[in-house]
């Protein structure tokens, strides 16, 4: 009857850290998407301002094409 008591206690030790396990496995779930959310939220921003960088970028050129063919349109003018 000993055996049969003692073995029922580890049973129910081992379900117990059974049960543990799984509740640190959850918990560790719920890091790691945590952690993803944030990566990814990071990835945004990232991505939002290499954007921002590329439309100013894209307005310096148009503005430098722009003056410079006024002023070589004005050196053509002039050399008439």
């Amino acid at each position: 009857m000993a055996k049969l008591t003692r073995k029922t206690l580890l049973e129910q030790q081992i379900e117990d850290l059974e049960e543990s396990l799984e509740k640190l496995k959850e918990q560790l779930r719920k890091v790691e998407e945590e952690e993803q959310h944030h990566q990814i939220d990071l990835l945004e921003n990232y991505f939002s301002t290499i954007n921002n960088r590329f439309a100013n970028l894209q307005g310096f050129w148009q503005l430098l094409k722009e003056e410079l063919n006024e002023m070589f349109a004005s050196n053509e003018k002039d050399k008439k």
